[in-house]
């Protein structure tokens, strides 16, 4: 049963050998805790010089944020204020022209107004998967946070907004500002755009027993027609000689789409069998429905 003790390795020869496997292994770790300790240290780097990147941009954003609501943002409101004190005293050839000014100098002050926001909501809102701001949204909130921008434009037009079937439970999740200053406040001023003198604006919304959530923005005006979604300019005017191109309409749809959320226009020009009927005989009304509310 000895037969291959003659092939055995003699004591020393395993010493030696057990002596080049440690320096083997010790090598072969110490290169890998060498490879390892590299790459953490250019990564605390990398870490370290966005950071660094981020402090700036925000010092310069601070800056932004400050040049806007304080340097640029008065100014505009108060001429915003002029020029709607101006048109009571306008002829009506030259309402058109004025009220042209009075929408650039909201949008400016709503673009504004957006910068102003993104703060606050990356701080209250819940991140995404994809990155975005999503908050939950409801229609007293919403309308909340506009209501200060038209309360003039509505008093204009001696315009009466119906909240009375909207329910706050009912809610909607979206980006915070995209919904707020993109979707809804597009199709709110087109309502009121369209919207004859003394009419009245309604918002209502439902939740079916499957959880979609709908909430429905109606008007008294002439009712949308169906070149306002074609890809070519439209131009229409509102009842105080407002221009409408459609390209809100178009906003719209295109944030709608990233949230799940189905925007439908029913009109005496468009009519849907399938949607809900109308709240008002006459006008246009939007359903903003969200099936399944993105997480």
């Amino acid at each position: 049963d000895t037969w291959y003790a003659h092939k055995r390795m003699k004591e020393p020869g395993l010493i030696v050998l057990r002596e080049i496997l440690d320096i083997t292994i010790f090598g072969l770790s110490t290169y890998q805790f060498k490879i390892i300790s590299e790459a953490w240290s250019k990564l605390l780097r990398q870490s370290e010089d966005e950071k660094v990147k981020a402090q700036k941009q925000n010092e310069w954003r601070k800056k932004l944020l400050h040049i806007l609501s304080h340097d640029i943002k008065e100014p505009v409101v108060h001429s915003l204020l002029a020029v709607r004190n101006l048109k009571r005293r306008t002829s009506v050839e030259d309402v058109p022209i004025v009220n042209q000014i009075e929408s650039a100098q909201v949008s400016i002050k709503e673009m504004i107004t957006n910068v102003e926001h993104s703060n606050q909501d990356l701080a209250e809102g819940k991140v995404s998967a994809a990155g975005t701001v999503t908050v939950e949204h409801s229609v007293d909130e919403v309308f909340g946070r506009i209501k200060s921008w038209y309360d003039s434009r509505l008093q204009e037009k001696e315009v009466r907004v119906d909240l009375s079937r909207a329910d706050s439970e009912h809610r909607i999740r979206a980006g915070a500002d995209a919904f707020i200053y993109q979707i809804f406040m597009n199709l709110f001023s087109n309502a009121i755009k369209f919207t004859p003198q003394g009419g009245t604006i309604a918002i209502q919304t439902h939740c079916s027993a499957d959880g979609a959530v709908t909430w429905t923005i109606a008007d008294e005006g002439e009712g949308i027609y169906p070149d306002a979604f074609s890809e070519s300019p439209v131009s229409r005017a509102g009842t105080l000689g407002e221009s409408g191109s459609g390209l809100g309409i178009k906003i719209a749809r295109a944030f709608a789409q990233d949230y799940g959320i189905e925007l439908k226009w029913v009109s005496r020009h468009i009519s849907d069998p399938a949607s809900s009927p109308p709240l008002t005989a006459r006008g246009t009304v939007v359903h903003l429905t969200q099936v399944k509310r993105p997480e």
